[in-house]
């Protein structure tokens, strides 16, 4: 008899789960440390004897796990240190990110040293009254530091973690205030010099939340209005600006008739700069990673596979640093992409119908695009957030277009402003169309309903994944199938939902 194939056989795909998964358990196993060896121990049995058996593809996930495993155990104990809440420290440390608010402002500290010595990770610090820091202030103060609590089941503890921030910070006198920038810091402040002649203040903090990721200087009233209008994927660097990127140098490369390889290779060293520059946030270097391979498939006459793609830049980034599988960035990107991978095809032949209209066809792709991408960060708003924004699609197809020029337009007029300074005058075209997106911003955050309030999914988030991934095109089961297999997970996760 003949087996049913459930999917297709992706490696990558499955070395990547067993990573994520080693990962998670290690976040819990962490804490005994004879619980955690045997762990260990008992899976890299398991593995070799598999080995032997000749049953590689399980024995090769097991590995992975091992390796995600073993590799967040390290990376937390050379990371993480303890201090006395009760003491006082001599610490230098670079403002890394500025979040304001009426009143007061959390600042993000990147640690360079305490009491003369090399620290690693970050801190939050929070400065009450008038706040006169800046991006890339390397601050040195006398303070008192306290380590965060790391629980699982808090979800502000967990992306602190994810994202590297071990501790709080209160100031108690400042001693100096140095200006000194690194290489990447001061490309960053060459091309946006100009900025500050010939664009608005409000539209010079929305241009520094579109290229960089920056949101420091946009007022709290401005970035409630991003968020409640469904926008805030477009200000935080993610898959849409480096695509934004490949375009711009990928359109120049073609003109200009570089081989494939060497474009690739140049557009290689694009994105690290790009991403340096923006700090590595997770979403940012997911894509670029995933950018690289896709260029590599096409330089060599290769077909790229999306869901093989991201799990290869989540394996390097995994490998890089475990930690990152609990950052928010890093979780919501990769939910997007995947519900895009998934879903964007049924979605977008649905709403064509075979027709080949131009105007059609766009918002066909763009409600493809916004619905298969929020299919799976539905869960997570409403269990991270609270809120979900009613109006994202409409926003998505109105804004969208328009961010799509004024990116390219302060790209382009960045990139000048680096090779001559005398070319801020570009800054002008970018600043009229930034008018138009807060004008557009604050409209839509304004509209009846735009945001609704919402308990979390709770374990029913599991259900609602696990269902999503069935019914879509990647598991080979007939219709009649995915029915009865979507109905009784579904009538589990309401068993669930009452017990718990």
């Amino acid at each position: 008899m003949k087996k049913t194939r459930i999917i297709n056989n992706r490696p990558m795909v499955f070395a990547a789960l067993g990573l994520m998964l080693g990962i998670f358990i290690s976040f819990f196993a962490i804490q005994n440390k004879i619980l955690f060896w045997i762990v260990l121990g008992v899976v890299l049995s398991i593995s070799g004897f598999l080995f032997f058996k000749k049953n590689f593809i399980i024995a090769v996930i097991l590995l992975f796990f091992a390796a995600g495993y073993l590799g967040h155990y390290v990376q937390y104990n050379s990371s993480y240190q303890s201090y006395n809440p009760d003491e006082g420290y001599f610490i230098t440390a670079k403002v890394a990110k500025i979040n304001r608010g009426e009143k007061y402002d959390n600042l993000t500290l990147k640690i360079l040293k305490i009491d003369g010595f090399k620290a690693k990770g970050q801190a939050h610090l929070r400065v009450y009254g008038e706040n006169n820091f800046e991006i890339f202030d390397t601050v040195e103060f006398y303070g008192k530091i306290e380590n965060k609590k790391i629980e699982f089941s808090d979800h502000a503890s967990r992306a602190s973690y994810g994202n590297g921030v071990f501790y709080n910070m209160e100031m108690i006198g400042v001693l100096d205030v140095d200006k000194n920038l690194t290489f990447s810091e001061k490309i960053r402040k060459r091309m946006t010099l100009p900025m500050d002649e010939y664009m608005k203040e409000p539209n010079k903090a929305f241009a520094h939340s579109l290229l960089f990721g920056d949101v420091s200087w946009v007022s709290p009233q401005e970035l409630e209005a991003i968020r409640v209008s469904g926008l805030s994927h477009i200000f935080a660097v993610s898959g849409l600006h480096i695509g934004f990127v490949v375009a711009i140098f990928a359109f120049l490369m073609k003109k200009i008739r570089i081989h494939r390889m060497l474009s690739m290779a140049i557009m290689a060293g694009i994105l690290f700069m790009y991403c340096l520059i923006t700090a590595f946030p997770p979403s940012a270097v997911r894509a670029a990673i995933m950018a690289v391979s896709y260029l590599l498939a096409q330089a060599v006459y290769k077909k790229s596979d999306g869901l093989s793609s991201l799990a290869f830049a989540s394996v390097v980034m995994l490998l890089i640093s475990p930690r990152t599988l609990f950052s928010l960035s890093f979780i919501m990107s990769l939910a997007a992409v995947f519900g895009i991978f998934l879903f964007f095809k049924p979605i977008y032949n649905f709403f064509m119908q075979k027709s080949k209209n131009k105007f059609r066809k766009y918002v066909s792709a763009s409600c493809a695009l916004s619905l298969s991408a929020n299919i799976f960060l539905l869960p997570l708003c409403l269990n991270v957030f609270g809120v979900i924004s009613l109006y994202f699609l409409p926003a998505n197809l109105i804004v969208l277009p328009i961010v799509t020029v004024g990116y390219i337009l302060l790209f382009v007029a960045g990139v000048l402003s680096l090779v001559w300074q005398g070319m801020g005058f570009l800054f002008l075209m970018p600043d009229i169309v930034l008018d138009i997106i807060r004008f557009l911003v604050n409209i839509l955050s304004r509209l009846p309903y735009a945001s609704l309030p919402s308990s979390g999914m709770g374990i029913f988030t599991a259900v609602y994944v696990i269902a999503m991934i069935l019914i879509s095109r990647y598991v080979l089961l007939d219709k009649q199938q995915k029915i009865t297999a979507f109905s009784a997970i579904l009538f589990v996760g309401i068993i669930l939902l009452i017990i718990f």
